[in-house]
């Protein structure tokens, strides 16, 4: 029981890190089209940064466009419950990837890659 505090003490920690770091919508980009592509795939980060500049998940206009996923022409598809648009702290964006791994059959290794990535995001 005391190892599960203190791992909610230090969960609670980092949140209120990424709540307190401000992200712009060019960083975002940025890092959509790098990191969390490279990581991710070009189409879940296509849908990432959708959800982290409106609040919705999305569909692919044309699933073969050739583009940067950021420049992806995409249709909104659903609202993303407690998702903030657009996208202001690094908090926000992990709850889009939340979202997105929660609908992969890898879920588990998906989420533990989440922090990592909030990682790259803020260096």
């Amino acid at each position: 029981m005391t190892e599960g505090l203190r791992s909610a003490d230090v969960e609670k920690a980092v949140y209120a890190t990424w709540i307190g770091r401000r992200v712009t919508q060019d960083l975002i980009q940025s890092w959509v089209d790098g990191p969390l592509a490279d990581s991710w795939g070009k189409k879940a980060a296509a849908r990432a940064f959708h959800i982290c500049r409106t609040g919705c998940d999305a569909e692919f206009e044309d699933p073969f466009e050739r583009a940067k996923p950021s420049q992806r022409t995409m249709k909104p598809s659903r609202v993303i419950p407690g998702a903030a648009a657009p996208a202001r702290n690094v908090f926000s964006v992990s709850q889009a990837l939340s979202w997105l791994a929660g609908a992969r059959a890898d879920i588990q290794e998906q989420r533990r890659q989440i922090p990592s990535l909030m990682a790259a995001l803020m260096n």
